[in-house]
């Protein structure tokens, strides 16, 4: 008898199998005397069976192989643990578990803190992982099983039947994986169906909990409308009262139980519950800032109400009387979690966004935002998201001879006064220091910088340039070395990590480097008139990050000029949108990638998309030394060493790095072979096996020496196509898959060079431009001339010029 039975599913996951095994007999609890694995095997066409196998002949006491439903048969464990095989056990988790075996049939491990748990009275449905549950193996016996094994359906059912279970919730840190079942909901429903009948129509308040959860999920991952008997029998007061539903979902479910909808005063509801009360919900202000003839802000309201039934409006009133009142300019943003949003097919959850701009008038006034809605105006609450601009703590911004300062719902606007800030500024620090905020000593002491030296620094201007935090050598540094060359009264500064390869070597050619996250940093940051980035991550340009930034909000009012690390050829704007980064310079290089962003979901005015041409392109020069580079761009979703390790991706790069017929003939023509790694895949660079040079010179001297150059999709193939030298897409299925959603560029009829599909194909093609020294065709060099709008090295002036004098 062994205390721990582990079944695992196998099928086709030859990938998952060695560690996930090894991680459980490698346990600190010894696994020749505690612990069975029971292999679940389906046919597979990998080598998962010769896998499980092997395991079998080296512990034939410990380790089992089943077909499918035939394992309860085999369990000789006190306890089992259904493992899923993407998820391996941390090593002293089967030590743990075993101390508390004697006290209770469930022990389920999660990383909340630990407790009894009570599903007869407890509102609360967690999301449950089977592979997180040890289970009393009697238990296993008593649960029937159906034609399918479903995990979540399993364990919902064993705590259904046995609501007197003692279960222990175990605190431990478990990163774990699982798949998401779109049919669940139906499948448990149609198990319960009977369940209910045989109790005389009641079910389980526990029983309504669980159906709640899983219906929820069903519902937030797009399911479609489908008839289900048990909605008749959950309770209005069980889906109220449970704690794991969003509040959109609970009056969704009501509503789907009543049949009804209707409008009632500023409230939405179905029969007497309020779905949305219009005058409860709250204004969320994404962004506020002051120009030089213009008060903006960009906000959204979420409801359950029709965007096109409600105008949000700025009454700007002034101290004579007088009122005037401008209505906000509806924002819709389909690519973002904004976009309106169906349950079941129905139309349900909705985000009114909204632009608004007021002008600076001489005269001091103050602004209050009204909802009309049903013939109503309704006064609603309001509140800042992070990087808004102002916060509820620092609730005042300086800027342009003006302050702005919030109060209750009202916004007052007046002229600048030093004696008026500082008033102000201790009224912030006093909240501050009430709250009891993180960091607040740190941000009493910046803030007491601030105000004393405010008088002396307003007029001086200072511009932060960056690239990455830990690399330079793009847009950034080429346009501040140009900067620095022109006689103005602007202070320019370039910021990058201390520990960045790059830091020596910008501090020994230029004065003024800062290291990003030191105090210097910080200082400038709050008195920046531009920040100017390749970049869009908000921790490379706000050094407070991660030091709670909202207590800096009100006194850092830079504009954010993006000066773009590349050409934008894909639909980005679930990303770079307005209201997440409102970019006060948006730098382009060809009228079709202006109109691109003008005219798509980024949300920007066009007064702001501006074509000037990236700076580095100003110091490329054909050079080229007989040299091929690959360089294929990053995938979003390969988020640690394990998604890469396992990836096609990997696997395509590794086997052109190793090409022996492409190594072999570019070395008897005399030619190099280099492998340009995209700067999030060094932190992996241990899984590249490279037969190529791996290199880390700048891109800039890689595209000015290169002969040919091969990627999938990244956006540096226009700094190379700028150069009229050829140019390979190499689009495999592995390349071509989990990447950014398509946009105005067409690589078919606007690409630079032949897209190539298989890695044969492409070394063919390699060897074809090696054989006519390296020419790029007629047609692509008019397809360059058609797509940039200048190529006359002059981008940088065009920038700065923008920037002096915007």
């Amino acid at each position: 008898m062994f205390k721990f039975s582990i079944i695992m599913d196998i099928d086709n996951c030859e990938e998952f199998i060695r560690k996930t095994t090894e991680s459980i007999i490698n346990q600190s609890l010894d696994f020749i005397k505690n612990t069975e694995i029971i292999f679940i095997y389906h046919e597979s066409i990998d080598d998962s069976y010769e896998i499980i196998s092997d395991y079998c002949k080296r512990f034939p006491e410990n380790v089992k192989i089943s077909a499918e439903g035939n394992f309860k048969n085999l369990i000789q464990g006190q306890f089992v643990c259904f493992l899923n095989i993407k998820n391996d056990l941390p090593h002293n988790l089967l030590e743990k578990v075993s101390s508390q075996i004697k006290n209770h049939d469930l022990i389920y491990v999660d990383d909340e803190i630990d407790g009894i748990c009570d599903f007869r009275r407890n509102m609360y449905c967690p999301d449950f992982n089977l592979s997180r549950f040890f289970i009393n193996s009697d238990l296993v016996e008593n649960v029937k099983f159906n034609n399918y094994f479903d995990e979540k359906l399993f364990i919902y059912k064993l705590l259904i039947e046995n609501p007197e279970i003692s279960m222990l919730k175990m605190s431990l840190d478990w990163v774990y994986n699982f798949d998401y079942d779109s049919d669940l909901f139906y499948k448990f429903s149609d198990e319960l169906t009977d369940f209910v009948l045989l109790n005389q129509d009641f079910l389980p308040k526990s029983a309504q909990c669980f159906i709640l959860f899983e219906f929820q999920k069903y519902i937030l991952n797009e399911g479609s409308k489908r008839d289900s008997g048990l909605l008749g029998y959950l309770s209005e007061d069980v889906i109220v009262a449970h704690k794991s539903l969003k509040k959109a979902v609970k009056s969704f479910i009501i509503y789907l139980k009543n049949d009804d909808f209707h409008i009632d005063g500023s409230c939405l509801k179905t029969d007497d519950y309020v779905i949305s009360d219009l005058s409860q919900e709250t204004i969320k202000i994404d962004c506020v800032e002051i120009t030089s003839d213009e008060l903006n802000f960009t906000a959204s309201l979420t409801s359950s109400s029709y965007p096109e039934d409600i105008k949000v409006m700025a009454v700007q009133s002034f101290e004579n009387g007088d009122e005037k009142t401008y209505f906000g300019k509806y924002e819709y943003y389909p690519t973002t979690p904004r976009k309106n949003k169906k349950y079941l097919g129905v139309d349900w959850e909705f985000t009114y966004q909204f632009s608004l701009s007021i002008p600076l008038n001489p005269s001091d006034f103050r602004i209050n935002f009204k909802l009309l809605f049903n013939d109503l105006e309704i006064s609603n609450h309001i509140v800042f998201r992070e990087f808004a601009g102002l916060s509820r703590l620092s609730n005042y911004m300086v800027k342009n001879s003006k302050i702005l300062i919030f109060k209750g719902r009202t916004f007052y606007l007046t002229d600048y006064s030093y004696s008026q800030m500082i008033v102000n500024e201790f009224r912030c620090l006093a909240r501050i220091f009430k709250n009891n905020e993180n960091f607040m000593f740190q941000a009493f002491f910046y803030r007491l910088i601030y105000v004393i030296l405010y008088p002396f620094m307003r007029k001086k201007r200072i511009w932060i340039l960056s690239d990455r935090d830990t690399v330079s050598g793009d847009n950034a540094e080429y346009l501040f070395d140009y900067c620095l060359h022109q006689k103005d009264d602007i202070s320019k500064y370039f910021v990058i990590n201390r520990s960045s390869p790059d830091f020596n070597r910008l501090n020994k050619k230029y004065s003024n480097i800062v290291p990003h996250g030191s105090l210097k940093h910080k200082f400038l940051y709050l008195f920046s008139e531009k920040i100017i980035t390749s970049q869009v991550t908000r921790a490379i340009l706000n050094p407070f990050t991660f030091r709670n930034s909202r207590l800096y909000e009100g006194i850092s009012h830079y504009d954010w000029c993006f000066i773009q690390h590349g050409v934008i050829l894909h639909d980005l704007s679930s990303w770079i949108h307005k209201y997440n980064k409102n970019f006060r310079l948006f730098v382009t290089s060809s009228d079709l990638e202006r109109n691109s962003i003008v005219n798509g979901d980024y949300n920007y005015h066009p007064d702001r998309v501006q074509v000037l041409g990236l700076s580095r392109y100003d110091h490329l020069r054909d050079n080229s030394q007989k040299t091929i580079v690959f360089a294929p761009t990053w995938r979003r979703n390969l988020n640690t060493k394990r998604d890469i390790a396992g990836s096609d991706y990997l696997k395509s790069i590794n086997s052109l790095l190793n090409n022996q017929r492409l190594i072999d003939y570019a070395k008897d023509n005399g030619y190099k072979l280099l492998f340009k790694p995209h700067p999030d895949l060094w932190k992996f660079i241990d899984l590249i096996d490279s037969k190529f040079t791996i290199s880390k010179d700048s891109y800039t001297d890689i595209f000015n020496k290169s002969s040919v150059f091969i990627t999938d999709y990244s956006s540096v193939a226009f700094d190379f196509a700028y150069l009229k030298k050829p140019l390979i897409y190499y689009h495999t299925e592995s390349f071509t898959k989990f990447h950014y959603d398509k946009g105005y560029f067409d690589y078919d009829t606007m690409g630079f060079g032949q897209i190539i599909k298989s890695e044969g194909d492409l070394v063919e093609k390699i060897i074809s431009y090696i054989d006519n020294g390296c020419v790029m065709e007629d047609k692509y060099q008019k397809r360059v001339d058609e797509f940039f709008k200048f190529r006359d090295a002059n981008n940088s002036k065009r920038i700065y010029d923008w920037l002096i004098y915007k």
